[in-house]
């Protein structure tokens, strides 16, 4: 669940060659908003433990008549590859979602209070997401920079094992031209992603 945590949202599931000390909104910016599409983007996320997160985007792929963006997700432990697409104002992805349909992981026109949900099928589970936009147009510091024109957006999602219930918690930092700065996670998994580099094509 991890896994498909972190991909379904970093891999498009998230930074370019800048370091800490560039200036605001470094990089050359994309002409999507909140969430870059372009191949040859790449996002480098670091965790509290050190361990690396990068995603790049690799090439195109059509699949139901559709063009998305193929992305490889590289971490210590795995490799993946997710398909995301960007339509002007939802990204949608079949990012680890087995039944092959995709889903809404963020829709970033509705303004504030904006609220949307969508369920995942991992191996038989269905686990349930509730995404809602807390604000817009705020500033965010990470690593990698600092960068304006920020959407931040609340998760709260479900899942059910062995008869158990959990609950997952998060918050979303996208910058608007630059993708995932950063991603929060409470409750089952406890993980903060940072970003430390970006490159937008």
């Amino acid at each position: 669940m991890k896994s498909l945590l972190i991909s379904a949202f970093v891999s498009v599931l998230v930074l370019m060659g800048c370091t800490p000390s560039s200036p605001t909104d470094p990089g050359k910016p994309s002409n999507q908003d909140y969430y870059p599409t372009t191949v040859g983007s790449k996002w480098v996320y670091k965790d509290q433990a050190g361990n690396t997160v990068t995603t790049e985007h690799i090439g195109t792929s059509e699949k139901n008549g559709k063009t998305y963006t193929t992305s490889t997700q590289v971490t210590p432990s795995e490799s993946t590859i997710g398909y995301v697409r960007n339509d002007g104002s939802t990204v949608f992805s079949i990012t680890g979602n087995i039944d092959g349909n995709e889903i809404p992981i963020l829709e970033y026109s509705g303004g504030a209070g904006h609220a949307w949900s969508y369920i995942i099928n991992v191996n038989g589970t269905l686990n349930e997401y509730k995404m809602k936009i807390r604000a817009i147009g705020t500033t965010k510091t990470v690593t990698a920079g600092t960068y304006n024109d920020v959407l931040i957006a609340d998760l709260d999602q479900t899942s059910s094992f062995g008869g158990i219930e959990y609950s997952i918690i998060g918050v979303y930092y996208f910058s608007k031209k630059y993708g995932l700065l950063m991603v929060e996670f409470t409750g089952l998994l406890n993980r903060t992603l940072e970003a430390t580099a970006i490159t937008i094509k």
